[in-house]
């Protein structure tokens, strides 16, 4: 339809521009439904989607499972049977599910992907809801999140993550794990420490001898703490920077946009995560509110222009590596659907082929994305600049004082080089 509206004048060519992108980058029906909404009748609209939708099982067991479309609220209902809402390979027509579930004698499971909040609330007469990952719903996120709303007698509603293979004896996949600080999980290697691990491949450094990468590992991790001031700051200096040049013509911004070209990427296409920050804070005057951590390293992000990627260390398998995709690897997105990256794509992946970004700066994961309960975190900065020499340290020890300052932490810094390309830090 967007290419229908250019033609027949109802988008001009700044419009469609705009919206191209967006379409691609779509993570939800309703993402795409909000690009066409304008252009035609709702009854000749391209995506047509329900307002609800009811679940029931009366004395039986009902299912939603495989390639389902969720609305936006979803009523269930379970009287002495089981209602069973499978959601690793939905289509979520919005980032915000609410599903109200009244039961009565029975039992609600719901499956969530990882990298899905799920918040619980409502009234439990002898009944019980387990499974929840927050408290309450994030005032402003891109990540998912299911809320169950329970009128709940005598029944259990229950939202669990599917069970990853495991490898033993016998070929099958086998995790190690040790709690790690805040209640978490933490990749251990064979002697049962636990480790992060860090590095670019060989072929990165070969291919692009100019990168400067700056890694910061940190626990304790919280959201309950205020960061405002802070963002402010440092979104006043990107403001100035801004006010000079647009940020296309930033010299951090110009060395991407090289490197997305000889990825064979088009850089207006598929933007760094710095240049698609920037832009949205010319166009809106401010990010939305997601997290702490994530909030101050958007806004530190910004002010250097500079990409910086945080990552749930407790979803991480063992090791990080930025490398070339082989083609087979699997990429959870904010929504939880699963793609795979192109071969070649440069893509930051660990030992269990689980893609953490895409398109090397472009797309993170909703697998290691910060969410309430992250303790442990490991950040990424990194830039192909003439003065990313001096930038990308001067950013690791911005980004280090200001986990010290605000979390009362210490982190693990340091600045990469192809003779020195790996970071090891045991939690």
């Amino acid at each position: 339809m967007l290419g229908e509206a250019l033609a027949d004048g109802r988008l001009s060519h700044e419009e469609y521009s705009e919206r191209m992108p967006l379409a691609l980058a779509a993570r939800t029906l309703g993402d795409l439904a909000g690009l066409t909404s304008d252009l035609a009748a709702p009854e000749h609209q391209p995506l047509q989607l329900d307002g609800g939708q009811q679940v029931a099982a009366l004395f039986a067991t009902t299912d939603r499972r495989g390639r389902w479309v969720v609305p936006a609220n979803v009523t269930c209902v379970a009287a002495f049977g089981e209602v069973v809402l499978d959601f690793t390979q939905a289509i979520l027509q919005d980032r915000h599910v609410v599903v109200t579930v009244y039961a009565l004698f029975g039992k609600v499971r719901l499956i969530v992907p990882a990298g899905v909040e799920v918040v619980m609330s409502g009234n439990n007469i002898l009944g019980r809801q387990r499974g929840g990952t927050a408290r309450r719903v994030p005032t402003s996120s891109e990540i998912p999140v299911i809320e169950v709303r329970g009128h709940v007698a005598a029944s259990e509603v229950l939202a669990r993550t599917p069970p990853r293979p495991r490898r033993g004896l016998f070929g099958r996949r086998r995790e190690l794990s040790l709690p790690a600080r805040g209640g978490g999980r933490a990749n251990t290697d064979r002697t049962g420490a636990g480790v992060v691990d860090f590095r670019h491949s060989g072929d990165i450094w070969r291919d692009f001898p100019e990168l400067v990468p700056g890694i910061v590992f940190a626990e304790g991790i919280t959201g309950d703490v205020v960061a405002g001031d802070r963002v402010a700051k440092f979104s006043a200096i990107a403001e100035s920077r801004l006010a000079r040049e647009p940020e296309s013509e930033l010299p951090e911004i110009r060395a991407w946009r090289r490197a997305f070209t000889r990825m064979g990427l088009k850089p207006t296409q598929y933007r760094c995560a710095s240049e698609a920050l920037l832009r949205r804070f010319r166009k809106e005057g401010s990010l939305p509110r997601l997290h702490p951590l994530v909030d101050l390293c958007n806004a530190v992000s910004l002010a250097f222009a500079i990409p910086v990627a945080v990552f749930d260390v407790a979803q991480v398998n063992r090791g990080l590596e930025v490398r070339y995709a082989a083609g087979d690897e699997s990429y959870l997105t904010f929504s939880g659907e699963t793609e795979q990256p192109s071969p070649h794509e440069v893509i930051f992946a660990d030992e269990a082929r689980q893609v953490h970004a895409r398109r090397w700066t472009n797309r993170q994961s909703g697998l290691s994305a910060v969410r309430d309960s992250t303790a442990a975190v490991l950040i990424v900065a990194e830039a192909l600049h003439g003065t990313a020499s001096s930038d990308v340290p001067e950013l690791v020890e911005t980004i280090s004082a200001e986990l010290k300052a605000i979390w009362s932490v210490t982190p693990a810094a340091t600045v990469l080089r192809e003779s020195a390309p790996r970071f090891t830090f045991a939690t």
